[in-house]
């Protein structure tokens, strides 16, 4: 008597309890991916700032006639932040904000002077390498003013 092997046919139920099973680990997988990802917030006390947004807003407004004449430029690991004549003589002090959008822990503030020429140079050697946003707030006749740029530092 021959011995035969006993064959696992592949019919329709078959294919989709495999389509089911596939699946289901697929999106077990997503999950458990997406679960571990770190996501940081903008700021931690998030709802608080959004109660003080409209003073960004108004800030912004009244930035907008200088907004384009405010310079950025980076070179050899130094930033050059320079201000119109008209506008850095009435600047006496202000604060710059550095945010890094992919890692919160990194973030930080400073205060600033400008020189006489009306120009601001930080040393960017010291500022990790990557994608940063940059806020500057000063106050002018006795209203606040704030420029945001993006800075790639390499």
């Amino acid at each position: 008597m021959r011995k035969e092997k006993a064959k696992l046919k592949f019919n329709w139920g078959t294919g989709i309890v495999i389509s089911i099973i596939v699946f289901l680990i697929i999106s077990f997988a997503m999950i458990f991916l997406f679960m571990s990802q770190k996501v940081d917030l903008v700021t931690d006390n998030y709802y608080e700032k959004t109660l003080i947004y409209q003073n960004q807003i108004d800030e912004a407004e009244r930035t907008k006639e200088i907004n384009n004449k405010i310079r950025l430029e980076y070179l050899n690991d130094q930033m050059k932040f320079a201000f119109p004549d008209s506008v850095a003589k009435q600047i006496k002090y202000g604060e710059i904000y550095f945010y890094r959008p992919s890692d919160s822990s990194k973030d930080f503030k400073s205060t600033f002077e400008l020189n006489e020429n009306g120009v601001l140079l930080l040393d960017a050697s010291k500022i990790e390498k990557g994608y940063w946003k940059v806020r500057m707030r000063w106050l002018m006749n006795e209203e606040s003013y704030s420029v945001e740029r993006t800075v790639m530092i390499n």
